[in-house]
């Protein structure tokens, strides 16, 4: 993208579309690419809404293409499965200490009770116990919008992206 000769404009577009067209491809592989696609969203509105410059941008989208090449990488090194590491991401996007250590107790219990989708009663204890485990590494301030990402990807998981 850096040394293509056309105008920062173009590259915002083609990038844009080449990275969505990259995670709707990718999303049922690969779940974490969600909290990627959101901020990518982000971006091009703060753009539209001229909260952000063409050269900010742009240099925010490369980054986000970087991060996505590396996280597909590091999932592979990980050793953890495709749903442990969805966990693991969006966890480390939250600042969570140890994330690596975590993501296989949450998903743990994510999976015991995977009908939470459709019974508010599992919903309540899975979150509890979510809570629980996260309560002793995460600020208390940020633990509903992690435990509701983490619910959010569980979703794709179980369900598929509709």
């Amino acid at each position: 993208v850096k040394a293509d000769k056309i105008s920062e404009r173009v590259k915002i577009v083609n990038l844009h579309r080449s990275l969505v067209n990259h995670i709707k491809r990718s999303i049922e592989k690969q779940p974490y690419l969600l909290s990627i696609s959101e901020a990518i969203e982000k971006i091009i509105s703060q753009l539209k809404e001229r909260q952000k410059s063409v050269e900010t941008t742009l240099q925010d989208l490369t980054k986000l293409a970087e991060q996505i090449a590396a996280s597909e990488e590091e999932q592979q090194k990980s050793g953890l499965n495709k749903e442990e590491f969805s966990v693991f991401w969006v966890l480390r996007s939250h600042k969570v200490s140890k994330p690596e250590t975590i993501a296989p107790q949450i998903y743990s219990e994510m999976n015991k009770h995977k009908e939470w989708l459709y019974n508010t009663h599992t919903e309540r204890k899975l979150r509890r116990k979510l809570y629980k485990i996260l309560l002793k590494t995460t600020p208390k301030n940020k633990l509903v919008e992690l435990v509701n990402n983490l619910l959010k990807m569980h979703r794709i998981l179980i369900q598929g992206r509709k």
